[in-house]
């Protein structure tokens, strides 16, 4: 199910208040209808500054600003849709010249119109209150393209001019071994999955993860020195030292730990 809520404040003038309304109803069952109803039956009280229309989306709250436009028009010029419109708003005696000027009002405050989506709405509070709330001056919220940009920006950065041995483990880490896709695709992707998680997480909870130490080029050059010294025998011991060999020079760690012989060898941890 989804929800539309509309409250109202006291009238200015008449000393009524609209009552407040809750309308709960699946999509496609008229809520536009029913808000854009609610809000010229503000309208005829209120100023349109004095008016919040708020929804999740912007394509919601451009659809909710042209039906009301398109429904004060067509009152205007058709008896049948100021019928229509004054059954739905509660007011037998609206008339044609009432329309026409809420219209007229309307239109010449339109800029002054606030049918927008709740983030643009938090955004006109912060911004009157942008000392209050310690923001720098000429803030703003940016939209979708220009976070993807600024995305693009610093990962490019990043493979530019961060540390190639550092990359490398990283892409190791994340591919898990599977390079059949591009660096660049599997970065996006991981940035797309996590972005959110990073954002709704304090700065404290990644300071929780335990820092690992990986092999040095000099490490690993000294582990498999000594891999080539160990003398074995037997065919199937050979093979399994090259393919062991082979994970730590393109530093597949999990295949290293969980196929070759290191599994074999090391003390088995009693359970329980």
């Amino acid at each position: 199910m989804k929800s539309a809520v509309s409250t109202a404040s006291p009238a200015i003038g008449s000393g009524l208040a609209i009552p407040r309304l809750l309308i709960r109803a699946s999509a496609g069952t008229g809520k536009t209808f029913q808000l854009s109803s609610r809000y010229i039956a503000l309208l005829r009280r209120n100023s349109p500054e004095r008016i919040l229309s708020s929804t999740f989306t912007r394509k919601a709250a451009g659809e909710i600003l042209e039906r009301i436009l398109l429904r004060l028009a067509r009152a205007v010029v058709q008896p049948k849709s100021l019928h229509e419109l004054a059954m739905s708003i509660d007011a037998p005696t609206l008339s044609r010249q009432e329309c026409l000027t809420m219209l007229e009002e309307f239109t010449r405050h339109l800029h002054r119109v606030r049918i927008c989506t709740l983030d643009a709405f938090f955004s006109q509070l912060a911004g009157s209150h942008a000392l209050e709330l310690g923001f720098p001056s000429g803030w703003r919220i940016l939209d979708p393209v220009e976070v993807g940009q600024l995305r693009a920006q610093a990962l490019e950065e990043m493979l530019h001019e961060g540390d190639q041995q550092e990359l490398v483990q990283l892409m190791h880490l994340l591919d898990k071994g599977d390079s059949s896709r591009s660096v660049s695709g599997l970065m996006h992707q991981t940035i797309n999955d996590l972005y959110h998680v990073f954002v709704e997480s304090s700065p404290e909870a990644w300071n929780r993860f335990p820092e690992h130490h990986f092999l040095s080029e000099e490490h690993r050059t000294e582990l498999l020195e000594k891999l080539q010294l160990v003398q074995v025998s037997q065919k199937r011991m050979q093979t399994a030292l090259a393919k062991d060999a082979a994970a730590i020079r393109q530093e597949l760690w999990d295949e290293f730990l969980k196929k070759g012989l290191l599994p074999k060898i090391r003390p088995r941890v009693p359970a329980g």
